[in-house]
């Protein structure tokens, strides 16, 4: 199974340019709304790019599973004949990456379907069989088993949870809160943090590449000159209050402060996404 570089096509050394241009040009060949007959499939290989460039396009992320991925092909010493993992050479990382795999295979729904392929993978190739945690917590203790589980489920829910809120999925319309359908109109505009310059002249106009995808990530696009972590929201909204915002051009347009109304804004503005910049601003960073 393919892990996150594979996934994209690039080298694990490839340059962030050249990660984020693989991701470009994948979320445009997946996505549902160009492969209206083969749905299900485009949604899974999207959901698998989306979940790929998550990883990769954070430092930190991407440090942790590439530990995660030097681990899981370090040579290990025979399991014992019960089938348990034999205890990882390092304790603290190595234990952390077992019990990685075994909290995405045992909660699949919470994860993409690659990332449990590839668990079950790893799993079976190492230790012979696919464990579950009490499994762990009879070999290595159940407090530090159990702690290491609840702080991964804690922070993959956290994930889900602003990836729902910012994108408005289940989401009743932001703007009246009456009831809209999947397919009613939406807006897509952006915050910004840590915004820096990156060399002289007139100040650039940041942005982010534009791709309607039904997940929004977190990413740190370059501009011409500026640098920024970006937080994508779409700010939902049912048929009539669409076709109210409607210009000249049947194009939907709203206002700063109507998008504040959306459910993430004062969370998003308390984390430090303090710059706004609508969907035409969005719509011009290359």
């Amino acid at each position: 199974m393919a892990n996150h570089y594979q996934t994209l096509g690039v080298d694990p050394s490839a340059p962030d340019e050249v990660i984020r241009a693989a991701y470009k040009a994948l979320a445009i060949k997946f996505h549902p709304d160009r492969n209206r007959g083969q749905t299900q499939v485009s949604t899974d290989r999207f959901k698998e790019i989306e979940q790929a460039y998550f990883v990769l396009s954070d430092p930190a992320r991407k440090a942790a599973y590439d530990a995660g991925l030097a681990h899981s092909r370090a040579p290990r010493a025979p399991s014992p004949a019960n089938g348990t993992p034999a205890p990882p050479k390092s304790p603290d990382q190595g234990l952390i990456e077992l019990v990685r795999l075994v909290v995405t295979v045992q909660f699949s729904h919470m994860y993409p379907d690659a990332d449990v392929a590839r668990a079950r993978t790893v799993l079976t190739k190492e230790i012979g069989r696919v464990p579950v945690l009490a499994d762990l917590a009879q070999r290595y203790g159940a407090e530090s088993t159990n702690a290491i589980a609840h702080e991964i489920l804690s922070t993959r829910k956290a994930e889900i949870d602003d990836l729902v809120e910012r994108m408005g999925h289940g989401s009743p319309c932001h703007l009246c809160k009456g009831p809209r359908k999947d397919n009613d109109p939406f807006y897509e505009f952006s915050l910004a943090k840590d915004i820096k310059k990156k060399w002289g002249g007139a100040l650039a106009m940041l942005a982010v590449n534009v791709v309607t995808v039904p997940l929004g990530v977190v990413v740190g696009p370059r501009g011409p000159g500026l640098q920024a972590t970006l937080a994508r929201c779409r700010l939902v909204m049912c048929s009539s209050c669409a076709n109210r915002h409607k210009n000249f051009f049947g194009v939907v347009h709203v206002t700063q402060a109507e998008c504040s109304r959306h459910p993430a804004w004062n969370r998003l503005i308390d984390a430090g996404y303090n710059r706004y910049f609508d969907r035409v601003k969005t719509s011009q960073f290359k």
